[in-house]
């Protein structure tokens, strides 16, 4: 018997090698390749203050390791990288990523990063997060996401919970932060009835 989704399609055991472009009000998601690298996108990861939370501030990067690293998603059939580009303008703005997927138990880990500070508190954040959330769940027919936020990440954890997720609980002392420890605080959403 082979397992289908709400719409008697197969569900999927990898993700293809066609990504859809998932389109809102605000924002675009497609597949990110590695010409989307540039020196702009490098800024970001290598700023202070947008990196202060990405375990990619501990690494050092140039556009060249970048864009392997892109790549190597690209070929992973078990992972998405989204660019996030405004539906006005088109200019890339930020990322988000799900997975790995682990497709036994059919959940995922999903974040998300705004690299241009001028778009942040806009909104852009959610519509982007639940535009993949529903791509998970109803056309991966995945039935959990999974997030991670530092504990002292107050931005982060308030834009996972207006995307559906809930505090599942905290690793204490898990990171430490400007030179003290914080946690980790563990989100989850989960499909409606993910049994069904």
């Amino acid at each position: 018997m082979v397992n289908t989704n709400s719409g008697g399609q197969p569900l999927p055991l990898q993700l293809g090698r066609s990504i859809p472009i998932l389109t809102g009000s605000k924002v675009s998601l497609s597949q990110m390749s590695e010409n989307d690298v540039t020196p702009i996108y490098l800024k970001w990861i290598t700023d202070p203050y947008i990196n202060r939370y990405l375990e990619a501030r501990f690494e050092t990067h140039s556009v060249n390791s970048l864009r392997r690293y892109v790549n190597d998603l690209r070929k992973d059939l078990n992972s998405v990288l989204f660019k996030i580009e405004l539906m006005t303008t088109g200019e890339h703005i930020g990322n988000i990523k799900l997975g790995p997927i682990n497709w036994n138990h059919r959940f995922s880990d999903i974040g998300i990063v705004i690299g241009d500070k001028a778009h942040h508190r806009k909104g852009i954040g959610t519509e982007s997060l639940t535009l993949v959330r529903d791509y998970a769940f109803n056309v991966l027919a995945l039935n959990k996401l999974n997030a991670g936020a530092y504990e002292s990440n107050k931005g982060s954890i308030k834009l996972f919970e207006r995307g559906g997720f809930e505090i599942e609980g905290i690793r204490k002392y898990q990171y430490i932060f400007e030179g003290k420890h914080t946690g980790l605080t563990l989100m989850g959403c989960a499909r409606e009835h993910p049994d069904d």
